[in-house]
């Protein structure tokens, strides 16, 4: 929107090519036709604490991040899944995933995989991470960030 179109032109002045990602919004523009290209640059936003028991709550996530995934990539057009689960300990934990539409369905588990395998290995039992990449948002977090009543 034109927030995010000011902010850009601060940000970045004469360069060729920004990106900038905001609650409900992500601008990008380059020298270059980017449109159908999966691209691996991101980004990760997290919360600088740990859960307690992340064994459970990772396992939880992993079947989560599983499920959805693969709802966004075999939903059309669409290409965004959100859930809820609940782990063993009772501690929901909400997910959203969501790929640009300018990618096929199979750029779109591409980059969602390798969002999320990298989410998980570097963030483990923590209790909120945002993916911010080029072609994918993937995002988690222990509080309702997303309208669960269309689910």
């Amino acid at each position: 929107s034109q927030r995010a179109r000011s902010t850009v032109q601060q940000s970045c002045g004469n360069a060729v090519g920004g990106r900038i990602w905001m609650d409900v919004c992500f601008l990008r523009y380059e020298n270059y036709s980017f449109l159908g290209k999966l691209d691996s640059f991101g980004m990760y936003t997290y919360i600088t604490s740990n859960v307690s028991n992340s064994d459970a709550f990772d396992a939880a996530l992993e079947r989560l991040f599983r499920k959805i995934s693969a709802e966004a990539a075999a939903s059309g057009s669409e290409l965004y899944a959100s859930g809820i689960i609940t782990d063993s300990l009772s501690r929901k934990i909400y997910g959203l995933v969501q790929c640009w539409r300018d990618i096929s369905s199979n750029d779109c588990t591409t980059c969602l995989s390798d969002t999320i395998n990298s989410m998980l290995a570097t963030y483990p039992g923590n209790p909120g991470v945002q993916g911010l990449m080029a072609n994918c948002i993937v995002r988690y977090e222990i509080y309702p960030f997303f309208n669960s009543t269309a689910l």
